[in-house]
């Protein structure tokens, strides 16, 4: 049974990855990311992470979810140096976005509104070429970085983004031009309806667990 983002509370985060994300993302592709919230860690590697605001709009709900790219837990950042190893792509949900900010030791670099609200079913597809066409976690090109930067400017431009607080930087938005440049035309062909909405490819995805 397909399980439904809204049906939850999400009172607590719940942490999955991104191919349980995209059973949430299939039960309701019509709801729309309305901010987006680019944030940095203050500590250690600066780690940086998504927020994304997402509204379903019979009703007005809203959700929060924390998109980001790590480490896979069994593998060493000491080993992304000689060669790559899979990515740790995860996503957490909430209904309220102050526990996904970790707070005191986060900052927010940018804040942006879309005019026009990319719908949730464009992240699932843009999640998706991420996944098969950046599967790994590479220093210092396919990181946490380059994970952000891929999801910011495909939905400032399908959005109609407005920053109004920030601007991304030069640093963050300059890793992996290749990988960035092969994402977009694949996500280019999907707007143009070269791609079926579902033939991007598929996640192997389990019943993802609803915490209670």
């Amino acid at each position: 049974m397909r399980s439904n983002l809204f049906t939850h509370s999400w009172r607590r985060p719940a942490t999955y990855n991104i191919g349980d994300l995209s059973s949430y993302i299939a039960s309701t592709p019509r709801s729309r990311i309305t901010r987006l919230k680019w944030c940095k860690n203050r500590n250690g590697l600066k780690h940086e992470f998504l927020l994304l605001e997402v509204e379903r709009p019979e009703d007005g709900n809203t959700l929060w979810l924390r998109l980001e790219r790590r480490l896979h837990e069994n593998a060493s950042l000491l080993k992304t140096i000689s060669s790559p190893v899979p990515s740790g792509d995860t996503a957490k949900i909430c209904s309220h976005v102050a526990p996904l900010f970790d707070a005191p030791y986060s900052q927010v670099q940018v804040e942006t509104e879309f005019t026009v609200p990319p719908v949730l079913q464009r992240l699932g597809n843009l999640l998706s070429s991420l996944k098969e066409n950046s599967p790994d976690y590479k220093l210092p090109s396919e990181n946490c970085y380059f994970f952000c930067a891929v999801i910011y400017e495909d939905l400032f431009s399908m959005g109609q983004g407005v920053n109004i607080a920030g601007a991304p930087s030069k640093f963050s938005l300059s890793f992996a031009p290749e990988a960035k440049a092969k994402i977009k035309r694949h996500m280019d062909m999907w707007q143009l309806g070269s791609l079926g909405a579902h033939s991007l490819p598929v996640f192997q995805v389990s019943n993802p667990r609803i915490p209670s």
